[in-house]
């Protein structure tokens, strides 16, 4: 499932990655980036509103973020850094703690409960809080 996740996630990065040359496991962590931002976008969406709640879909984007936040501190275990990765150098000094807050969000996802759209209320805002508080501390502002 993972690698369904990248691969489509790669694709969507591709006119990013033909812009400049990029390492491939960079682009592997962008494309990663990429498609949580895509599961939290559905589920805000279905949170505020803007798309009808489905529980089907709410639940396999709770899947897609487990599976991304539990393979993130893998996507990083090489140091590398090139224009296309807004992260930072100081993730490898700090691993403990990169590692910990990639933990953080697994577990926030995990509580996520994707049955109805009030527990999609309730629990959303922990998820977006434990991805927030990774990037405050080991992403470049865009």
């Amino acid at each position: 499932m993972l690698c369904a996740l990248l691969a489509a996630a790669l694709t969507a990065v591709g006119a990013f990655a033909a812009e400049e040359e990029s390492d491939r496991f960079v682009r592997k962590r962008v494309a990663a980036m990429f498609a949580a931002q895509a599961a939290l976008d559905r589920l805000g969406d279905m949170s505020a509103g803007r798309r009808r709640f489905d529980a089907a879909i709410a639940r396999e984007a709770r899947r897609d973020l487990i599976a991304l936040a539990r393979a993130m501190p893998g996507l990083f275990r090489r140091q590398r850094v090139d224009a296309q990765s807004r992260a930072l150098p100081r993730i490898w000094p700090q691993w403990r703690q990169f590692r910990d807050e990639a933990r953080h969000a697994e577990r926030a996802a995990r509580d996520l409960n994707a049955g109805s759209l009030n527990r999609l209320r309730q629990g959303l805002p922990a998820v977006v809080n434990a991805c927030l508080d990774c990037h405050r501390s080991f992403r470049r502002p865009p």
